[in-house]
């Protein structure tokens, strides 16, 4: 059924053609539409303000997209850190990939280190969040490693927190928190792939 203004529709994505979320139907019975069109429209203009954010940064030199399936030297990575393949970092990954590298792609024509940095950024933020939550549970260095792999999914939470708060903070205008999320995610999960975040089994390449 086509919706208009006339009958109390929403305006979604500036006109009245897309999806209504939270209706009511005619029996009085809730609806739930989930809307997902607005973040795939957005992503692309925050993955670029996240991008150029934590490339900015002064760190020392660092020595709708088609799904991408994972990656064999990947596959080893997510069972060695006992990640569900099905976890949101792998969705996210699978899902976004092409618009990721599209974003760099454009990213790099002003900063070509700008990938690199933003690694830098993420991976940073995995070995404060490793240690702030070893000291927390009074674990040796020795054990961090394995530690971490036990705690893998709350780590991946901690550092996406992390690099969303330090966006936040740097930006002064109001921030589309799922958009942003998603888009967090999607850093993180480019440096997870490329093991800067999690731990690396022994002699395993990045992809």
């Amino acid at each position: 059924m086509k919706l208009f203004p006339s009958q109390g529709s929403a305006d979604v994505g500036g006109d009245n053609s897309g999806l209504v979320l939270n209706t009511n139907a005619a029996d009085g019975s809730s609806v739930n539409i989930q809307v997902n069109a607005q973040h795939y429209k957005r992503l692309p203009s925050y993955l670029g303000k996240f991008i150029v954010q934590f490339s900015q940064q002064e760190l020392a030199a660092y020595a709708k997209g088609s799904r991408r399936d994972v990656p064999p030297e990947v596959l080893v990575k997510i069972e060695y850190n006992h990640l569900d393949e099905e976890c949101q970092l792998l969705r996210v990954y699978r899902r976004f990939l092409s618009l990721l590298e599209s974003s760099y792609a454009g990213v790099e024509k002003y900063n070509a280190d700008a990938r690199y940095l933003v690694r830098l950024k993420t991976a940073s933020a995995y070995d404060d969040a490793l240690l702030a939550l070893c000291k927390s549970e009074s674990i040796a260095i020795d054990r961090k490693h394995e530690f971490a792999r036990s705690r893998s999914e709350e780590l991946v939470q901690k550092v996406v927190s992390s690099l969303l708060d330090a966006y936040t903070a740097s930006d002064e205008r109001a921030v589309e928190q799922e958009t942003a999320l998603l888009a967090v995610f999607l850093l993180v999960a480019d440096a997870f792939v490329e093991c800067e975040v999690l731990e690396r089994p022994q002699n395993a390449a990045a992809a």
